[in-house]
């Protein structure tokens, strides 16, 4: 009897984590701006290099297009929580793994109102 309440309740926990970090899309605000890294960054998956970036969220992906060259650098999905205003500045909150690779964990873009997340 234990057991199935157990799996029940560890379903309840991991269904309000993932909601907690999902949004309405039909409330999010399309965002664009410009910023330039001094060293690599890993970005979900992917590590771009230092320069200068146009970064995008269409509120389903963030795209990281380096200005230089108008490539796609990289391209991740678009999720975390809707903030009830509108981000001012861009701010990128990061981290430092093992490797000593500086990796993007939380991700605010000028005109968009969801606090992106990369965990």
């Amino acid at each position: 009897m234990r057991k199935p309440l157990a799996v029940l309740l560890g379903m309840v926990v991991a269904a309000i984590v993932l909601a907690a970090q999902t949004h309405s899309n039909m409330d999010e605000k399309t965002a664009k701006d410009s910023l330039t890294l001094t060293s690599n960054l890993q970005v979900g998956s992917t590590v771009i290099g230092p320069g200068e970036y146009t970064v995008v969220c269409d509120t389903k992906t963030i795209t990281f297009t380096r200005k230089s060259d108008k490539v796609k650098s990289a391209e991740v999905p678009c999720k975390g929580t809707l903030m009830p205003t509108r981000a001012d500045r861009t701010i990128l909150h990061t981290s430092t793994d093992a490797t000593g690779m500086r990796v993007l964990d939380r991700f605010y873009l000028r005109g968009s109102n969801v606090e992106h997340v990369f965990k």
